[in-house]
């Protein structure tokens, strides 16, 4: 059975807080998991930013601009 740990990045819909979460998954039908992510400050569940996605800055609520950041964690 594989899974994946990866770190991923999720925003607050409510208060637009970023955070960065750890996210595992499974390539396997017997094996589910729930990634559901709540916010620290409001409670709300966060969503996870995907390519394409607009992300919103905290502070003054405006599109951040696109970037090529790119960041993978390996190890063995």
């Amino acid at each position: 059975m594989a899974v994946d740990v990866e770190w991923a990045l999720y925003q607050c819909p409510t208060c637009l807080k970023l955070d960065s979460r750890i996210r595992v998954t499974s390539s396997s039908h017997a094996l589910k998991i729930r990634n559901h992510q709540f916010c620290d400050s409001c409670g709300k569940e966060m969503h996870r930013f995907r390519r394409g996605m607009k992300m919103i800055c905290p502070s003054c609520r405006e599109p951040m601009a696109e970037t090529d950041l790119i960041s993978n964690i390996l190890w063995d």
